[in-house]
């Protein structure tokens, strides 16, 4: 295969992995999900990603639509195309540099998949910053320009991307090879974790039940035939039964820890 078709299958495999726009199989047959080859078409598959929003920017610049919604409208279909890829990562930055005591630390929150504090207000600003923006640039495009623009800093933003890879180290010994349609599934709890739940949960007594429940588990008694010392003499034994406590020891716990 030629300059040309390994070109055309990094274009589509930078597409797929910067998108969640469906790509033909027949570009990753044999391809191992390495990223050193194809991240030189990032700047091309940004213009691919991008074209629907630079389309409707377009569109409705022509037709003279409110550039706030314009914007608004913009932005969104850019997160739904690429899934919010640049979303996610910028909330796993966010956390991790402003939760993190140390370079450890930091990476440790970077892979938890909740959001914290600093992730949810660095997507608010970067949703705003980016919306107020576009909504200030649009009216002084044309139609074809403003589509042109946004097409320009995709591309310019998918190659500082590749420009940023190459230039830091990385920072976990992991490499980034995940190959589109690539999914994780949650761990599941081990059979010893199991094993171990059930006798420290049935080690915990159940809670005395009330007059009412008591009087109805009984066939052979009505509330309408007890009388009132049955009922005081009822509810004197069940406050005098003492409930089993809570042992928080360790010896009541599984010896065998939970992985």
């Amino acid at each position: 295969m030629g300059f040309v078709g390994d070109f055309y299958d990094d274009v589509a495999r930078s597409v797929g992995f910067l998108s969640r726009i469906p790509m033909p199989g027949r570009h990753f047959v044999g391809y191992d999900g390495r990223l050193s080859r194809a991240v030189r078409a990032f700047p091309l598959a940004g213009i691919v990603i991008v074209l629907p929003s630079a389309a409707a920017a377009s569109a409705m610049n022509a037709l003279q639509v409110s550039s706030l919604f314009a914007a608004f409208v913009v932005i969104a279909l850019q997160t739904l195309l690429t899934g919010a890829l640049h979303e996610d990562g910028l909330g796993d930055t966010a956390d991790g540099f402003g939760g993190g005591r140390d370079r450890d630390a930091a990476l440790e929150i970077m892979k938890d998949s909740r959001v914290g504090t600093y992730g949810a207000v660095a997507l608010i600003l970067s949703f705003g910053l980016r919306v107020s923006a576009l909504a200030s640039i649009l009216p002084l495009f044309t139609p074809l320009g403003a589509g042109m623009a946004i097409l320009g800093a995709a591309a310019l933003s998918r190659a500082a991307m590749v420009w940023h890879w190459s230039s830091l180290p990385p920072p976990a010994t992991a490499a980034l090879r995940l190959p589109p349609g690539h999914r994780t599934r949650p761990p599941r709890a081990s059979p010893s974790a199991s094993a171990c739940l059930r006798p420290c949960c049935s080690s915990i007594s159940p809670r005395p039940r009330p007059l009412a429940w008591s009087l109805r588990s009984s066939p052979s008694s009505s509330p309408s035939k007890v009388s009132a010392g049955s009922r005081r003499a009822r509810s004197a034994d069940i406050r005098a039964t003492p409930s089993a406590p809570r042992s928080n020891s360790p010896k009541s716990q599984c010896s065998e820890p939970l992985r």
